[in-house]
């Protein structure tokens, strides 16, 4: 129990579970829009089932086309989409198709005036 005490000790952070469960708010609960809202330990709590990829940013869950995955393998999940969609755009030379139809639509707007 001792060596628990210890490890705990040396590795917590007071001022960020301060911070991420809002123990230094004046209001736990607020009113917005007509629903209550908590504001305080709100990374405890689990994501609302609607929306696309919307939760709090330190919810151990996030949902996704209505499944609940882990907030790690959403995060490995959202790192990989983006390196796919990057990876295809380097490999058909998007960046530069769009940045030779940015100076096309430029030189149509200069000429126009």
């Amino acid at each position: 129990m001792a060596e628990f005490k210890s490890l705990t000790d040396d590795k917590s952070n007071e001022q960020l579970e301060k911070f991420l469960t809002n123990r230094n708010g004046l209001k736990s609960i607020i009113e917005y829009e007509g629903e209550f809202v908590m504001k305080k330990d709100v990374i405890y709590g689990l994501p609302n089932q609607d929306g696309f990829f919307k939760a709090p940013f330190y919810a151990p869950v996030k949902v996704l086309f209505d499944r609940i995955f882990e907030t790690f393998w959403a995060n490995i999940l959202v790192i990989w989409g983006f390196t796919a969609l990057l990876s295809f755009t380097l490999y058909n030379d998007s960046f530069q198709r769009l940045a030779g139809l940015w100076s096309r639509l430029r030189w149509k707007i200069s000429n126009k005036g």
